[in-house]
């Protein structure tokens, strides 16, 4: 009768047991780079939204970014032709926004724009 010996069993779990460290610290790695390119897409949303209230001829009280992103949030009308539309950013759980608001920034126009580097703080 053969079969593996003791030696041939440690060692098929020793190359087992590394190869499923390889692929976890792999997986794990990947993680944290999926969730920064998914808030940068969040705040690239954000924007898309703000251009486009504004370009409606939504109007923003709020002099700083985070109010602007509030109002966002809850919504803007814009006046003239589309005045029955609502512009609003939504599905964004209060994590995911302040994770993707630190990728926006106020321009000196009052725009939002995007911040690659991730300079400011969250919200």
């Amino acid at each position: 009768m053969s079969g593996f010996s003791l030696f041939e069993m440690l060692m098929t779990l020793m190359i087992a047991a590394i190869m499923v460290m390889l692929v976890v610290n792999a997986y794990g790695s990947l993680g944290s780079e999926a969730t920064r390119v998914s808030d940068r897409l969040n705040a690239k949303l954000i924007i898309a939204t703000h251009r486009q209230a504004v370009m409606a001829g939504a109007s923003f009280s709020s002099a700083t970014r985070d109010e602007m992103i509030r109002e966002l949030i809850l919504g803007v009308r814009p006046s003239g032709v589309f005045r029955d539309r609502v512009f609003r950013v939504s599905g964004l759980d209060p994590e995911a926004l302040s994770r993707a608001c630190r990728f926006l920034e106020l321009a000196g126009g009052g725009d939002l724009e995007f911040d690659p580097h991730a300079s400011q703080p969250a919200m």
